[in-house]
């Protein structure tokens, strides 16, 4: 567990949200016990595994099933903790990310070009979340004591 430790003192010393910290160690916490029940290293895994990983958090395992949402946070908390440890010469971090050369639409920033022209790093295994639609609340609908404004 010493490496996980040593992540998330990195995120509290770079100013994470406490709340953020508590969600990567919940999911650093699961990844753990993944790869104890496959008796399998930390610095020995591959995108299948993430794969497997992210399969096991989606049926529960003796918890109730999770939405897509909760499975990319404890998914990108696993990512995350290999790619600082990359910067230790972890090498598993390699085969988990590739580099994409895109092209953005929309705006981009001045010397863009100069920035990326070996790509830009992605994450090989990434769980799809819908984007539910924000109900829009009429001021007839809404409740205004609730907001702290002042009715019509």
């Amino acid at each position: 567990m010493r490496p996980v430790e040593r992540y998330l003192e990195f995120l509290r010393a770079t100013g994470c949200s406490p709340n953020t910290i508590k969600a990567y160690a919940r999911g650093l916490a699961l990844w753990w016990t993944f790869l104890e029940d496959r008796a399998q290293s930390w610095e020995t895994v591959g995108v299948a595994d993430v794969g497997s990983f992210a399969q096991e958090v989606r049926q529960g395992r003796g918890r109730a099933p999770v939405g897509e949402s909760t499975v990319a946070l404890r998914v990108r908390s696993v990512l995350s903790f290999y790619r600082f440890h990359a910067h230790d010469g972890v090498t598993v971090a390699d085969g988990l990310y590739e580099n994409t050369r895109t092209r953005q639409r929309g705006y981009l920033p001045f010397l863009e070009h100069i920035a990326r022209r070996d790509g830009r790093r992605r994450s090989i295994v990434r769980v799809r979340v819908a984007k539910r639609e924000v109900p829009i609340v009429t001021p007839l609908q809404g409740d205004y004591r609730n907001f702290g404004v002042s009715g019509p």
